[in-house]
């Protein structure tokens, strides 16, 4: 049996529509690192709560931040996402006129 030669083929990778995957608001997030494999990212969503009219001792002792979203990623991807962020975040400040803070 006669072995044909396989030839590589580049398939590219496009972005498909995130219709299944609405915009999620976060105003707050945290990252972790549990292993040298993995980072964990968690954004969350914190609504102040009314305080208007409450005495000092009805004011709650703490507020919880709602969890709306968990990202498990590996470090080169970190590192990825870091990279995209700062030249995005750049850009952002060139085109606004913002002084690098």
């Amino acid at each position: 049996m006669i072995e044909k030669e396989r030839k590589e083929k580049v398939v590219r990778l496009k972005w498909g529509q995130p219709d299944d995957a609405p915009p999620t608001y976060a105003n707050h997030f945290y990252v972790t690192h549990s292993s040298e494999n993995e980072f964990h990212l968690v954004f969350g969503y914190f609504m102040p709560p009314l305080t208007i009219g409450l005495e000092e001792d009805e004011l709650p002792d703490s507020v919880e931040i709602k969890p709306v979203a968990r990202m498990v990623i590996s470090p080169k991807f970190m590192g990825k996402i870091v990279d995209a962020i700062n030249e995005n975040y750049s850009r952002y400040k060139d085109k606004k006129g913002m002084k690098n803070e």
